[in-house]
């Protein structure tokens, strides 16, 4: 069961990161809200990814995928040219929002057909836990 928590550990981890390089500009008490927040956001991917694929692992698997979504979102836009016809046409929410539902909707569909597979839960808690 410890291994289906990757999703909560990857929902946790940027908001404990940004205070482990800040540490000595904040107080402690700064942490309480965005890591309460992170925490809700990685417990409601997962019960939401287990109700989805009807799987405790495979929903794990799922839910760290939105979990990752959610929490990269902001960066790739970030990242992607201003530029060129990508720039142009990708740049937008209207074009990237879809496009990452449409690959999430993929996953759920392949997770929830497939099998679970044990060697990606392990690898991603192995991942989770640094």
């Amino acid at each position: 069961m410890r291994e289906r928590w990757h999703p909560i550990l990857f929902a946790v981890y940027p908001v404990l990161f940004l205070y482990a390089h800040n540490s000595a500009n904040l107080p402690v008490e700064i942490l309480g809200r965005p890591l309460l927040a992170s925490l809700i956001v990685g417990l409601l991917a997962l019960v939401l990814a287990q109700m989805v694929v009807k799987d405790l692992l495979r929903g794990a698997l799922f839910a760290t995928a939105m979990v990752l979504f959610w929490g990269t979102y902001g960066h790739f836009l970030a990242v992607l040219p201003e530029n060129g016809l990508l720039g142009k046409i990708v740049r937008h929410h209207r074009v990237l929002l879809p496009m990452g539902m449409v690959l999430l909707g993929g996953l759920a569909f392949a997770l929830r057909r497939g099998h679970p597979n044990d060697q990606w839960t392990r690898y991603l808690t192995l991942a989770a836990k640094g």
